[in-house]
């Protein structure tokens, strides 16, 4: 009986020590997305567009913003920036050769 009383116990600390982590972890994750996000100002952006381009569509993924611009020689190109601070990630050039 008492084998039995020391499990129960055991169990016990271990349910609510994963609980615990659970909540922490959790809560980890709820702070670093807000972190993340910031208060949405980064001031002004300038993005240098081939001239005649103009932006044909504007998508948000995966916590970027992706432009895709066409040039007058129908070359299409994407620009992804970070929404959170504004800064430049890459550019695709869409069928281009390399």
């Amino acid at each position: 009986m008492r084998m039995l009383k020391g499990l129960v116990i055991v169990m016990t600390l271990l349910l609510v020590g994963g609980v615990a982590m659970l909540g922490y972890g959790l809560s980890n994750r709820v702070g670093r997305s807000a972190a993340a996000v910031g208060d949405g100002t980064f001031g002004t952006l300038g993005l240098d567009l081939p001239p005649g381009a103009s932006v044909e569509q504007m998508v948000v993924a995966d916590g970027r913003v992706v432009l895709r611009l066409s040039g007058p020689d129908g070359q299409q190109r994407l620009i992804m920036l970070d929404p959170a601070t504004g800064r430049h990630l890459g550019t695709v050039l869409l069928g281009a050769r390399p």
